[in-house]
């Protein structure tokens, strides 16, 4: 992880973090319905947080938080299960 601190005003550091977390819920939902890939939601995250001067490696992030997912024994914390019930594609539902 490389953090470089760009000469950012509030209103540009503002308007970049309520984008990133507009990308990231954004991401996290299409993700849970099954029509985006943690991949390429990383890839999205990562282009909005380098505009705030954070940089990091897909591919290791994805890596490493895999490899924490399994140390803490898989999709839960404390008790709750962290991943969603897929959502069936609009294009399957019958009408």
């Amino acid at each position: 992880l490389r953090v470089e601190w760009p000469e950012l005003t509030a209103k540009d550091t503002s308007k970049y973090a309520a984008a990133l977390q507009q990308v990231t819920a954004a991401s996290a939902q299409l993700m849970a319905d099954g029509v985006l890939s943690r991949e390429t939601a990383l890839r999205i995250v990562a282009s909005m947080t380098t505009r705030l001067g954070v940089e990091f490696d897909i591919h290791d992030e994805l890596a490493a938080a895999s490899a924490e997912l399994a140390a803490r024994g898989g999709a839960v914390l404390e008790g709750y299960p962290l991943t969603a019930t897929p959502v069936t594609p609009v294009s399957a539902v019958d009408e």
